[in-house]
C-alpha cells in the first residue's frame, strides 16, 4: 500500500524506515509453525502481500504471502500461494460503524447488506450481526481475500453508501474450516 504524499509505492519501505527502527522477528509458516526467515519489522508488510526475500528461503514456486501479523511478538505469518485458505476471511469484526443515516440492523440484531474493504474490488453481499459494545460481525456470503485489521469496511444498499468502520480482527478464515 502506498500513501499519496510519499510518492511511488516502491519507496514506502525507505520512507517508513526513517521513522521506525528495525525490529528483527521471525517469519513463520502458518501451516507448520517453522521459521522460514527473519524480517526487519512487521510494519513493512500487509496481509495478502507477496513476500519478496532471498530465494534460498522459498521452496515453493507459488511464492509466500503474508497471512498474519503479530506486532507484540514481531511474528510474521506466511503461507504458500496467493489462494491459501488462511488468506480468505469468513468472518471479521468491525468497530462501531459510523452510519450516514440510520443503522440498517433490525431489532433482531441482523441485516443483509453489501460491503467493500478494498476500493478496486466489487461490493459483496454479507450478513451483519450486532455484537456487544457497538461492534459488528461481518459474514461475507463468499469469503474475502486479505481482509485485515485497520482496513475500512464500507457498507452499501445497492449504490447507496450506508456507512462504515474499521476492521478490528478477522474471526475465522477458510483455513479454520474443518472437513
Amino acid at each position: 500500500m502506498g500513501l499519496c504524499f510519499i510518492g511511488k509505492k516502491k519507496r514506502f519501505d525507505a520512507f517508513i524506515s526513517q521513522y521506525i527502527e528495525p525490529v528483527i522477528g521471525p517469519a513463520k509458516d502458518i501451516d507448520t509453525g517453522k521459521v522460514v526467515f527473519e524480517h526487519k519489522g512487521v510494519h513493512h508488510y500487509t496481509i495478502g502481500k507477496r513476500v519478496t526475500m532471498v530465494p534460498d528461503h522459498c521452496q515453493s514456486a507459488v511464492g509466500l504471502f503474508v497471512a498474519g501479523l503479530d506486532d507484540k511478538t514481531q511474528t510474521l505469518w506466511v503461507c504458500q500461494g496467493s489462494h491459501h485458505p488462511a488468506l480468505f476471511a469468513r468472518e471479521f469484526v468491525v468497530e462501531e460503524p459510523l452510519w450516514i443515516s440510520e443503522c440498517p440492523i433490525s431489532d433482531a440484531g441482523t441485516a443483509r447488506a453489501e460491503f467493500r474493504c478494498q476500493r478496486t474490488h466489487p461490493a459483496l453481499l454479507c450478513e451483519l450481526n450486532r455484537l456487544e459494545k457497538g461492534l459488528l460481525k461481518v459474514k461475507p456470503y463468499n469469503p474475502i481475500r486479505a481482509a485485515a485489521p485497520g482496513q475500512i469496511c464500507a457498507f452499501y444498499n445497492d449504490s447507496e453508501c450506508l456507512g462504515g468502520g474499521e476492521i478490528q480482527c478477522v474471526v475465522t478464515t477458510l483455513a479454520d474450516v474443518k472437513t
